[in-house]
């Protein structure tokens, strides 16, 4: 592919040092190490924020204490 099927932007990039073409995936020129600047690609995708599912806790009034729940534990502190 050498477009965006999204916004049609070119993909790939030129490097700007030395003018060498580079895979869309490279972030640094193949030919010379520099850095490829792409912003239009970076302002057409946006990764959706990730938002965790609240979680239910147990209710330990019908269960009573669960078994193993609690343990002796033993903490040394060491400067």
């Amino acid at each position: 592919m050498k477009f965006c099927g999204q916004c049609g932007a070119r993909l790939g990039a030129v490097c700007p040092s030395c003018g060498s073409d580079n895979p869309p995936e490279h972030k640094f020129c193949g030919q010379c190490g520099a850095l490829l600047d792409r912003p239009g690609l970076q302002d057409s995708v946006s990764p959706a924020p990730f938002t965790p599912k609240p979680v239910a806790a147990p209710d330990r009034g019908a269960m009573g204490a669960l078994p193993g729940e609690m343990k002796q534990v033993t903490v040394l502190f060491c400067d």
